[in-house]
């Protein structure tokens, strides 16, 4: 019985190899491509669970219509896909958003391809977060300094930043992403006014 595929389709009859990264990506790749990561077959990072790790994207690549985007946990003990799920609506704007079902609970993090509004985008010691938004994308992703951090959406619905803690052997959470209430006006050159209620829920 098949418990899990990738669901590839036409492979090539060349070897393929399977190798786990420094990074925790498990790839699929022809053993022929050497060390190149432009020509993955299949990629771990490209399946989120509830949790994003450094170098993964959370986000849109346009080119295959991949969106990759945090479900939740059924519960605390059940990994199975629960009720929420937090990812990027591209639109014309791209910002996050998080789903209970189908039901858009909470936007925030409006970006207009200079700077992303409705957030604090602070410097910090342990990450450093990107968003990038073209043509052929549009994905938040971090790198981190010298602390691994992680960013987790809960069963319950809720965002937290965990960094790992050496020492003591245990992941901390460093911030807790709660929903703050913002009326922003938008001022539409030559077009409208219009006004938005955003919700600050970003992974920042």
């Amino acid at each position: 019985m098949i418990a899990w595929s990738t669901s590839i389709r036409n492979i090539s009859t060349q070897a393929v190899v399977a190798q786990l990264l420094d990074s925790g990506n498990l790839i699929l790749k022809y053993g022929s491509d050497g060390d190149s990561n432009e020509n993955y077959i299949w990629q771990s990072f490209d399946q989120l669970s509830d949790t994003l790790l450094p170098g993964m994207k959370l986000g849109w690549d346009f080119r295959i219509g991949l969106n990759r985007y945090l479900k939740s946990w059924k519960s605390a003990e059940d990994p199975s896909p629960g009720e929420f799920t937090y990812g990027i609506d591209p639109g014309i704007f791209p910002q996050f958003f998080l789903l209970k079902g189908s039901i858009k609970q909470f936007r925030g993090g409006l970006y207009d391809f200079q700077l992303l509004h409705g957030t604090f985008v602070e410097q910090n010691p342990f990450f450093n977060p990107t968003f990038i938004s073209t043509r052929d994308e549009s994905h938040y992703q971090f790198d981190i300094f010298d602390d691994l951090s992680m960013l987790a959406l809960s069963y319950t619905g809720t965002l937290q930043r965990y960094v790992w803690d050496n020492k003591n052997l245990v992941w901390n959470v460093i911030r807790t992403h709660r929903v703050m209430l913002v009326t922003v006006t938008i001022v539409v050159v030559q077009m409208l006014f219009a006004h938005l209620t955003l919700f600050s829920l970003v992974p920042v």
